[in-house]
């Protein structure tokens, strides 16, 4: 069914391109998390958050939209299972969205019981909502904005829990497309890997432009910009040269779909929408 157009008054007063909305529960507008959870099938949204997902499904479809959702979390547990098998037991989520099964932290409890998981985001309801499910005290989630590492890397939630002198793997996960600023992001991994102790791993996933329909690109990204926020999607290429200081794990730079994926798990096809992922040590030998 073809979504519904809302008009200017119902979209609500514009975002500046440089902010990532939502850091209020706003039922005006639609927001990063809200607009990815109403994807996934959340229904901690509002009816904007709802009209992006079905605006997107018009274009791509909705089985292939919620695949790329559910092949974003499928990638990070993945991952997140590796590493804290081999023995990593600090874990910090930094934009998670709205939480959803399986939550990450279960996943790495499953391997090593006595990690510590946080969860920082810049959306006041995403960390009341992440608080209502994290009955652990081995779990926390408190707010950070991702532009200002510094804080959160220097603020007292970070050092009370988490030992600095110790390796973090750091899950930016669908979150870096949202800084427009290429030399921010270079900012961010720099200062991860100047402020965390070797040893440390980033787990990033990222949306791309690559194999992707340009009239379809284009038609969803005037949709996110109208009622989000601007994406800055990046190709293979430029998210290498952002990892350029950091040593990539095989396979390197996937989609999210073929991260050390089994063979059996559903291949979308390649013009459809995808994520890119990645796991990276922090400090190349």
């Amino acid at each position: 069914m073809p979504f519904e157009e809302l008009d200017d008054e119902d979209r609500g007063q514009p975002v500046s391109p440089e902010e990532i909305p939502g850091t209020r529960l706003d039922p005006h507008r639609a927001s990063a998390a809200g607009a990815y959870g109403a994807v996934w099938g959340s229904r901690d949204t509002n009816r904007h958050d709802r009209h992006v997902a079905a605006a997107l499904a018009e274009i791509f479809g909705e089985s292939e939209m919620r695949d790329v959702v559910q092949q974003n979390r499928a990638m990070q547990g993945r991952a997140l299972a590796t590493l804290a098998g081999e023995g990593h037991d600090q874990f910090l989520d930094i934009g998670p969205a709205h939480p959803a099964e399986p939550f990450l932290h279960e996943i790495v409890c499953r391997h090593r019981p006595n990690a510590l998981f946080g969860y920082v985001d810049h959306e006041k309801v995403v960390v009341a909502h992440a608080r209502v499910f994290l009955a652990s005290p081995r779990v926390r989630a408190w707010e950070g904005d991702l532009r200002d590492i510094d804080t959160i890397l220097n603020g007292p939630p970070f050092k009370s829990f988490l030992r600095a002198n110790q390796p973090v793997v750091v899950v930016l996960g669908a979150i870096l497309h949202f800084i427009l600023d290429d030399q921010m992001v270079a900012d961010i991994i720099a200062k991860l890997r100047q402020r965390l102790a070797v040893g440390s791993v980033v787990i990033i996933t990222h949306a791309t432009p690559d194999d992707i329909p340009e009239d379809k690109l284009a038609r969803a990204l005037e949709v996110y910009e109208r009622n989000v926020v601007r994406l800055r999607l990046r190709t293979r290429r430029e998210l290498a040269d952002l990892l350029s200081e950091c040593a990539m794990w095989g396979p390197g730079i996937a989609p999210t779909y073929a991260w050390r994926a089994e063979i059996e798990e559903t291949m979308p096809l390649l013009d459809g929408p995808h994520l890119l992922s990645v796991v990276a040590d922090l400090h190349a030998e």
